[in-house]
């Protein structure tokens, strides 16, 4: 059975389901992969943390948590995961999906068409977008090192770029119809 299973992908790659999953990715065990997936959650195999902080798919990740904030501040859904598909040699995602459990106020496939047209996906725009080369500057104690050690989304104390609301308003206006589109 395969399954995919990650909230952000750099490629398309599916997990292959059993006590002992196999990531195609990067060959490890992926079994808490695979049991998160059995109990309902979508888990990515792959860790933020370690990896160069301009990587598509630490990025591409920051990218997909900013949209998804936005979508749920502008309450267009309750709940909302993006996922964002990459391929090799292509600036922007080859697919933008997303998926709202039964929540969204719209369907998904409008949501996800909003989300396509107002947030940046390509790597050099995310990494401007979220001020990436300046941000590390002026968090004292090394704001990769605070990442990796207190986690990297949900945190209000280092200033995330991927953690702010601002295109709330304008998501919710578009949605209406109010909106320039």
């Amino acid at each position: 059975m395969a399954i995919l299973l990650k909230q952000f992908q750099s490629l398309p790659v599916a997990l292959l389901g059993g006590t002992a999953a196999v990531s195609l990715a990067t060959g490890g065990l992926a079994e808490a992969v695979v049991i998160a997936a059995v109990v309902g959650i979508n888990a990515s195999a792959a860790s933020l943390s370690g990896k160069d902080p301009y990587r598509i798919d630490r990025v591409g990740t920051y990218a997909a948590r900013y949209a998804a904030k936005n979508v749920v501040a502008a309450e267009l859904a309750r709940e909302c995961e993006i996922l964002l598909t990459y391929c090799i040699g292509m600036a922007r995602p080859v697919s933008v999906q997303v998926e709202t459990f039964g929540t969204g106020r719209i369907p998904d496939a409008e949501i996800a068409a909003l989300v396509r047209r107002r947030f940046e996906f390509r790597l050099a725009g995310i990494v401007q977008q979220s001020n990436l080369r300046r941000l590390p500057a002026p968090v004292k104690g090394g704001f990769f090192r605070k990442l990796a050690a207190y986690g990297q989304v949900g945190r209000m104390d280092v200033g995330l770029p991927w953690e702010v609301t601002d295109r709330a308003a304008l998501l919710r206006e578009q949605a209406a119809g109010r909106g320039p589109g």
